[in-house]
């Protein structure tokens, strides 16, 4: 005995799925920016070795991902703070000191 099952022809419409439904938190998006800044800096000669996404804080008023840039040592915090200066468009006399005041 042989049964007729029908072509099941789908209709095109919305797509019952987005983005959102696999990544209702952002996530992605966290991920996202965090791709660009360490793109940028390592065009810079600055590497982010440490860098992470945190997650939102459940118990407190943060409710968005950050991102933790990690820790460095004391002379890769100089030598970035003279490459930094060394690109600031208001030059190095003026930038010695500018976070000081």
């Amino acid at each position: 005995m042989d049964y007729y099952v029908p072509h099941y022809v789908p209709s095109p419409k919305e797509p019952m799925v987005d983005l959102e439904f696999w990544d209702p938190d952002g996530r992605k998006e966290a991920a996202a920016a965090g791709q660009e800044l360490v793109n940028a800096l390592d065009e810079l000669g600055i590497a982010l070795d440490d860098i992470e996404i945190r997650e939102p804080c459940s118990h407190c008023r943060r409710q968005d991902y950050l991102l933790s840039l990690g820790t460095i040592n004391l002379a890769t915090a100089r030598e970035w703070a003279e490459l930094l200066r060394k690109l600031a468009p208001f030059g190095d006399e003026n930038a010695q000191g500018a976070g000081t005041r």
